[in-house]
């Protein structure tokens, strides 16, 4: 039908092979060949031909999953460009529960809470009112320095090491003001990286 297939052979030395199996203790499928080294043997004869026709050979013996995902993506993406990291920022409320998929978390409890002020109760972190309130907040913009500091220090890192999805949650009391309030402000520091597919989330303003 005019498709045009490739195909990607991986491959590596019997005494990696011989490792990754004692490591992970699964039986090799040709084990009734006899020993490990056997088994391994046979495989290797049995896949010859697949191997012959193969559009691309990777000795894995050496990469760690990074360096594999790396080539891999090298070879068969056309815009290796659009990779990019995948960057979620959620706020929440504690009282509601920890979102499950974060992989970093921030607690900002300890700013001013807007939540005792009465006509800014119902409002949100991205309300003017709000913001000026927890901008005067003299524990706020050190806050912020660090924060920002660190997770422009982790994020090329976590691009290295070829994650492709990082989940920031950043939690307060009831999930309205202060952590969306912080989100926001997080958000847009990262919107200048072009490397990151961002996203921003406020959970629970709702509730």
């Amino acid at each position: 039908d005019g498709t045009r297939a490739e195909v990607l052979f991986l491959d590596a030395r019997e005494d990696v092979l011989v490792r990754r199996y004692s490591e992970t203790r699964r039986r090799h499928p040709f084990g009734a060949a006899g020993s490990l080294g056997e088994a391994i043997s046979s495989e290797r004869n049995s896949l010859a031909a697949l191997r012959s026709h193969a559009t691309a050979v990777l000795d894995t013996s050496g990469l760690t999953h990074a360096a594999l995902k790396e080539k891999i993506t090298a070879l068969f993406s056309p815009r290796q460009n659009e990779h990019r990291l995948g960057l979620a920022v959620i706020a929440f409320g504690f009282k509601y529960g920890i979102p499950l998929d974060i992989d970093l978390l921030f607690d900002v409890r300890f700013l001013r809470n807007p939540n005792y002020v009465d006509q800014m109760r119902n409002s949100t972190g991205l309300d003017p009112d709000v913001r000026a309130f927890i901008c005067e907040d003299p524990a706020l913009q050190p806050f912020l320095a660090h924060l920002y500091s660190l997770i422009d220090f982790l994020v090329p890192h976590y691009v290295v090491e070829g994650k492709s999805q990082l989940t920031i949650g950043v939690g307060c009391t009831g999930g309205r003001h202060r952590s969306v309030f912080v989100a926001k402000e997080l958000f847009d520091h990262l919107a200048a990286n072009s490397d990151l597919s961002l996203h921003l989330e406020a959970r629970d303003t709702s509730r």
